[in-house]
């Protein structure tokens, strides 16, 4: 289980706010247990959409309960459900989760206990995790900093959470804009013919052998093809230009759904083993327009540095974005109106009455995957052709820490995270929110 030290909660579920739906956290009025009741307590005085309701379990850590959500069930809203304190029984707040997924679209059982030692077990185990209306998703985490120790439980369900597999499919259509990633090109176009997902790339006039690879694989899928923007090649990278491409290409499209996806991004759906047209699809029938994304960078290490493909296999440690701009992430959307991707530098498209989806898709971000292809990106095929960019809008700073270097040297595995089957029960939160509470 992964420990994370030194926390402090940030907004993690204010996402559920969006739209006209409301907030309703099912909490007792005093004894608040743990550091998340306690933000969400000061959330409520800020966000009028988030309101505290006593605990319909509250007796049975010595509260009293004005209102019962039983008596009283609370429809059409994002429920969160917190069972305080150690020693209570679980059964009673699950049968009220399962008995509120039925009608509201987010429904989050949530249990936080004081612990005093890091080997405690955690009791998610014996909670049901499939319901009357399908598998709900589950995750589990353990803080610690200098003064406590908390174990925390979360289950997520609801009308808009357990995922369906709809009836009508929508059409995708994936745009990849390219410069030299001859590389991983062709294990992103897998991955997303994988997901029943068609391919469009714009080669930047590469000078390396990304368009012979895709052109390969066109002749192999007719799903996958190609054009080269601008016109004529350039010093520059001409990033806004290209984003204007990218908006013209999809609303002329007759796709259902773009995804604007980098040529080294390999994309996820909340659930496991849904393909992104599925999940889509699911989405796409409860309303909701746009989807954001959670960003996690993989890094070569100095035991992968000289990896050269099958990247997902072979790079096994990352890192959560950190920049201003992972945080932002809406580049799916559905093509029923042109759209504003340019302005925010491809990281948000903007468009009347978006409504995203308050779970985050899985962004698995390759940027830099051994010593010669990073040195090769960063001051051959990046820096340089950033500058004027860079001068006009104050864009592209992701590589100015290597400018005063001749190297890149691989990331330390000490300050990274190992990926391995157990990501989606200990990263549920950030995994979802995209908020790393570490």
């Amino acid at each position: 289980m992964h420990q994370r030290k030194d926390s402090s909660y940030t907004n993690s579920f204010e996402d559920f706010t969006q739209g006209s739906v409301p907030f309703v956290a099912a909490t007792p009025r005093t004894d608040l247990p743990g550091r998340f009741l306690e933000y969400l307590a000061d959330r409520a005085q800020i966000n009028k959409r988030i309101y505290l309701e006593p605990h319909p379990y509250a007796h049975l850590a010595g509260g009293t309960a004005e209102r019962s959500l039983v008596e009283e069930p609370i429809n059409g809203a994002a429920v969160l459900i917190t069972v305080p304190g150690e020693g209570l029984a679980i059964d009673p707040a699950y049968d009220l989760f399962e008995s509120l997924q039925r009608d509201n679209p987010f429904v989050v059982l949530h249990h936080a206990s004081t612990i005093t030692s890091s080997a405690a077990t955690l009791r998610g185990e014996a909670w049901v995790t499939k319901g009357t209306y399908g598998t709900p998703l589950r995750g589990s985490m353990f803080l610690e900093d200098t003064a406590r120790q908390e174990q925390h439980e979360i289950i997520l369900g609801g009308t808009d959470v357990i995922y369906k597999k709809s009836t009508e499919s929508v059409s995708i259509l994936a745009i990849v804009n390219a410069f030299n990633e001859e590389d991983i090109i062709d294990e992103v176009l897998q991955h997303l013919l994988a997901s029943e997902v068609h391919v469009h790339v714009v080669d930047n006039w590469s000078t390396d052998r990304t368009c012979e690879v895709v052109l390969h694989r066109a002749m192999k899928d007719s799903r996958v093809s190609l054009s080269r923007f601008p016109e004529t090649p350039g010093p520059s990278y001409q990033w806004f230009d290209q984003l204007r491409n990218v908006e013209r290409i999809a609303w002329s499209s007759g796709f259902d759904w773009i995804l604007h996806n980098d040529a080294d991004e390999l994309r996820y759906a909340p659930w496991p083993g849904v393909t992104l047209r599925d999940a889509v699809s699911f989405i796409d029938s409860r309303g909701y327009s746009a989807i954001d994304l959670t960003v996690i960078d993989f890094r070569f290490t100095s035991t992968t540095a000289e990896v050269s493909g099958e990247f997902e296999k072979n790079l096994h440690y990352f890192e959560f974005g950190k920049r201003p701009g992972h945080f932002v992430q809406v580049k799916g959307w559905r093509n029923n109106q042109p759209v504003d991707l340019a302005s925010s530098g491809g990281h948000e498209a903007k468009f009347v009455n978006r409504r995203v989806y308050p779970l985050k898709f899985l962004n698995k971000h390759y940027p830099l995957r051994s010593s010669l292809q990073a040195e090769k990106k960063v001051f051959r095929d990046r820096l340089p052709r950033f500058l004027e960019e860079n001068a006009a809008r104050g864009w592209h700073t992701q590589y100015d820490r290597f400018a005063e270097h001749s190297t890149i040297p691989g990331w330390s595995e000490g300050g990274l995270i190992k990926w391995d089957n157990t990501f989606e029960m200990n990263f549920l939160i950030e995994r979802l929110s995209g908020l790393s509470l570490v």
